[in-house]
């Protein structure tokens, strides 16, 4: 059979093979037809049967090293024919190409990609907009493969106008939901590492096709949901609050679903990601979530677990969906397959659980089982934030633990702009917080505050109420009040509170002491639980919202003579909920807080919504016990709540 016959073959019998699927009685004629395809390739002398042939072998079976052979032959034979013997490739040979070569490089190398992303922009950029349409097949192709490739700014050209026909053919209503949802993904993946020209050029284009999106929900199969809502948080579009309520109505995700299916579980991780994303809050999805968390907990470990896992974790946090069995299944998952699980997936878990303000022993040893050397400065920053949000009381191995990662941090050369060469102010900033809080000893090198005085200087010098307002609107990733709120604390936790170190505070302390004073007198409101309890409370000079000189220091209600705080607590406020034990202690804002006011030699006294609720008609005898025990040094009263 001659090399032209042969790919004609291969091509025809592709066709039948996956038109019959598991009917199909070709499989090993196929092979066989393979092996003389990439054997004699070199002898076709047109791109198309080539072309064809290649399509026909990634189609059969992409992971068998045969029809991969006979692909990579077909790909270096086309680049040698167009390229030094300047046979053309036509528009429909460049859309074969790229999606052929798109889906073998899930699975290694594919060389030649530059060369074919080059020559795919000549012949699609090449065609005149007036002349020729491209189809929404080809267009859909084209996108997915570019966004599989991620291709760097060379092919900004390429990919805007593949994506002003696939616009062109959605504002004919040419496009099949399985094709808009497939476009918004393409663009969705393109969007993290692509210019920022592009990035405009995606944006518009996902906002364009926001109304048909909303026109079409209803007809979505659950994979095209995830691919639309997961293109909104990719590119992190505003105003789509009302798609993602329509979508958390939709029956598909209402109703539980087969959770063993791989596509369901990748699925719905992509929908929460995309929730969390944008903060939006759906009992529907949290539903499916949990379910997620609980299959998790019996399933057979695969290389998706550790992803979902972690996913749908952060995704309940975000959502604050997040609930003690939720936690109980995370700590499940962590026992059985945490030693599997890659870091960044670790840290989110961790993360997650942490940052909803809960705690299990699971989390913490899924940690604390990984040698220091595993893990990046990086995510040592990020292990600090989850150790000091936890702040677990007379963990001696966790406080260890702790100081090894301060250690890693600080030993690694960072700068004040985020650049590779080292870690950024802002994760600095929240490191110089985690370690004050956790009282770590004193590093060898420089505090943040002094090895980039003049950068925080810099930030600190025009901080105003106003000014902040209008930056977080501006820029909600920016340094600014928050990082310099978290280097405040730092700084006043590692001094004593009148400035124990025989100097004055630097001008940034000073500047930032003054804005929280005034940011206060514009926010501080007592909270009805606050109030209810101040009316409670017996004769003195009682007073709410009292900020404490000289740091600013923001107590709920307070009596200066007698130098005791109340911190009025909400169900979860201010708190840390133990799973495993079903208790709580305080949080690390309020340990800071503690730490401070006792410094001065304030009694801190708190009270729980829950107990001072339960002693409805006894609460000003419930309040006086607990001010008497006080006042009398009980160390219950001061470091947990006061128990009814």
């Amino acid at each position: 059979m001659s090399p032209p016959a042969l790919t004609a073959t291969m091509w025809s019998l592709a066709t039948l093979h996956v038109n019959l699927q598991e009917r199909s009685p070709y499989r090993v004629p196929l092979t066989l037809v393979a092996e003389h395809c990439a054997s004699s390739i070199n002898m076709v002398v047109k791109t198309p049967p080539v072309v064809k042939a290649m399509w026909a072998a990634i189609k059969v079976d992409v992971g068998d090293p045969v029809m991969q052979n006979l692909y990579r032959q077909g790909l270096a034979h086309t680049m040698d024919l167009h390229v030094n013997k300047g046979v053309p490739l036509t528009l429909k040979d460049v859309i074969l190409l790229l999606w052929g070569s798109a889906t073998l490089s899930k699975l290694g190398p594919v060389s030649d990609i530059d060369k074919l992303i080059m020559i795919s922009s000549e012949v699609i950029c090449g065609i005149q907009e007036g002349d020729y349409e491209i189809d929404p097949q080809n267009t859909t192709m084209a996108l997915w493969s570019l966004a599989n490739f991620l291709p760097d700014s060379s092919a900004d050209d390429l990919v805007c106008r593949v994506i002003s026909e696939s616009l062109r053919n959605a504002d004919a209503s040419r496009l099949s939901p399985f094709e808009l949802s497939l476009v918004l993904w393409s663009m969705g993946k393109l969007y993290e590492t692509s210019s920022s020209y592009l990035r405009d050029r995606i944006l518009q284009a996902v906002v364009h096709l926001q109304p048909q999106v909303e026109i079409l929900l209803h007809v979505f199969s659950l994979r095209q949901v995830a691919n639309v809502l997961w293109a909104f948080g990719a590119t992190r579009i505003d105003d789509c609050r009302g798609l993602f309520d329509k979508a958390s109505l939709l029956d598909i995700l209402k109703a539980p679903g087969r959770v063993s299916s791989s596509e369901y579980r990748q699925s719905i991780a992509n929908i929460a990601w995309a929730y969390a994303t944008h903060d939006y809050s759906s009992d529907s999805v949290s539903s499916r979530v949990r379910e997620l968390l609980s299959y998790f907990t019996t399933s057979r470990y695969d290389e998706m677990t550790s992803q979902h896992a972690a996913t749908v974790a952060w995704a309940l946090w975000r959502m604050r969906g997040m609930e003690p069995h939720s936690v109980q299944d995370m700590a499940r998952i962590a026992d059985r397959y945490g030693d599997r699980f890659a870091n960044r997936h670790v840290i989110t878990l961790t993360r997650a659980a942490a940052g909803a303000k809960f705690y299990h022993p699971s989390l913490l040893e899924a940690i604390l089982r990984r040698p220091i050397s595993s893990w990046t400065p990086d995510q040592c920053g990020q292990l600090l934030w989850v150790l000091a949000t936890w702040g677990v009381p007379h963990d001696r191995r966790m406080i260890e633990y702790a100081t090894q990662c301060d250690a890693v941090v600080r030993s690694y050369d960072y700068t004040s702009d985020g650049d590779d060469t080292g870690l950024g102010i802002d994760k600095l900033t929240t490191i110089e917080w985690a370690t004050a809080v956790l009282d770590l000893p004193q590093p060898k090198c420089s505090y943040l505050w002094d090895k980039e005085s003049d950068y925080v200087e810099a930030q600190a010098a025009d901080l105003t109420v106003s000014q902040v307002l209008r930056q977080r609107l501006a820029d909600s990733q920016s340094f600014s009040d928050m990082g310099l709120t978290q280097l405040y604390w730092a700084w006043v936790l590692r001094h004593d509170a009148e400035g124990g170190t025989g100097t004055a505070p630097p001008a940034w302390v000073l500047k930032v002491r003054s804005w929280l004073t005034d940011a206060s007198s514009y926010s501080l409101q007592p909270s009805s639980l606050q109030r209810s309890v101040h009316s409670q409370l017996p004769q003195g000079d009682w007073r709410q919202e009292y900020l404490l000189p000289p740091w600013g220091i923001s107590i709920d209600i307070a009596s200066p003579s007698r130098k005791i705080a109340i911190e009025v607590d909400g169900k979860a406020f201010h708190s840390v909920y133990d799973v495993s034990t079903q208790q709580t202690f305080i949080d690390a804002s309020a340990r800071v807080k503690k730490r401070l006011l006792e410094r001065q030699g304030w009694r801190v006294l708190r009270i729980s919504e829950q107990d001072f609720v339960a002693a409805e008609g006894k609460q000003r005898k419930y309040l006086a016990t607990a001010l008497s025990q006080a006042e009398d040094g009980d160390s219950t009263s001061n470091s947990q709540h006061v128990s009814g």
